[in-house]
């Protein structure tokens, strides 16, 4: 017997962004990107936490172990990877794109959350 999945809204949330992506940090976190920081909004309780404050994000993922996100941050001198902790909201690696690497525009994980990889405007950047 086959199923039909059903859903229906529960909440609406507000954002700014002109590209946006969201993923589940938990089974019941959503993080999302909202002005320059990402946000991390718990659905049962309704609360919001913040990562990667005042940034110019590019774009983010999160690993598919759940505990890290790797986002794309963006300034007038440099464009890094950096790698936060969900739970902590700490900081925990900074990976640094060369000017001539280009712009970031994709993130991912390898499956076993241990491998990082970037595409960018002209290349593929990996790190393990």
């Amino acid at each position: 017997m086959s199923e039909k999945l059903r859903f229906e809204l529960d909440t609406g949330i507000g954002i700014t962004v002109a590209a946006c992506s969201i993923e589940y940090a938990s089974n019941t976190e959503l993080i999302y990107p909202i002005a320059k920081s990402l946000a991390v909004y718990e659905v049962i309780t309704g609360t919001t936490r913040f990562l990667a404050k005042n940034k110019n994000i590019k774009c983010f993922k999160v690993a598919p172990n759940l505990t890290v996100t790797a986002v794309a941050e963006l300034s007038s001198t440099k464009c890094e990877v950096c790698i936060y902790h969900i739970a902590s909201r700490k900081l925990l690696q900074t990976l640094k794109i060369k000017e001539n690497d280009g712009v970031p525009t994709s993130l991912g994980f390898s499956g076993d959350s241990k491998f990082v990889s970037c595409v960018t405007s002209s290349k593929i950047l990996y790190w393990k």
